[in-house]
């Protein structure tokens, strides 16, 4: 990928009634994208650098575009591959209105996605298992109470039902020593707390 500043190539593509609203596109993607707001702006960087470098003077998308920049995204599971095309389709069909002969990609040709896996739980004895192998392990330079970090955050991801984002955002500070109880304070939905004693 290139390396620059801005969406220069983005916002010309993007221009509207003379003005260039390169961000107002993006705005107007919230609806029927598989994609949480907040991380639509990395896919769309993507595409526009993509332009910038292969296509610089490219004034109309059309097919060879879109499935070369598709080529760059093999490295993406096929749900992820699916939700920056379907993104990148939707900006396609926002961008058409304005500009006849936009090359709109058939939902059909974009790969399936991977049905989501069924959590496992894991059993008593399987923990028990993996604790005692978590204690075997050996102090590292970096980390000399290797083994018993290890197995603490295997015991709060048991016991407590942490999430990894969870467990690995605890600070000392969310400990309370006097009392045992543990502050899970960035978590998906609100702040708990959960007893360690």
């Amino acid at each position: 990928m290139c390396s620059r500043i801005g969406c220069a190539h983005f916002a010309v593509l993007v221009s509207i009634k003379g003005r260039k609203f390169a961000w107002l596109a993006t705005i107007l993607l919230t609806l029927h994208s598989p994609v949480p707001f907040a991380g639509r702006y990395p896919f769309l960087s993507h595409w526009d650098d993509f332009l910038h470098c292969h296509y610089p003077k490219a004034r109309k998308v059309h097919a060879e575009i879109f499935f070369g920049w598709t080529r760059e995204l093999s490295h993406l599971s096929p749900t992820m591959r699916r939700a920056w095309q379907r993104l990148i389709r939707n900006w396609l069909l926002f961008h058409a209105r304005d500009h006849t002969g936009t090359f709109i990609p058939d939902l059909l040709t974009f790969p399936k996605p991977i049905p989501a896996q069924l959590p496992r739980l894991v059993s008593e004895a399987e923990m028990a298992r993996i604790l005692q192998a978590a204690w075997q392990l050996s102090p590292s330079r970096t980390n000399p109470l290797r083994a018993e970090t290890i197995a603490v955050g295997l015991l709060l991801l048991f016991c407590c039902g942490l999430r990894r984002g969870e467990l690995l955002r605890l600070k000392l500070g969310d400990l309370d020593r006097n009392q045992g109880l543990l502050s899970i304070v960035e978590t998906k939905f609100h702040t708990w707390v959960t007893s360690v004693s």
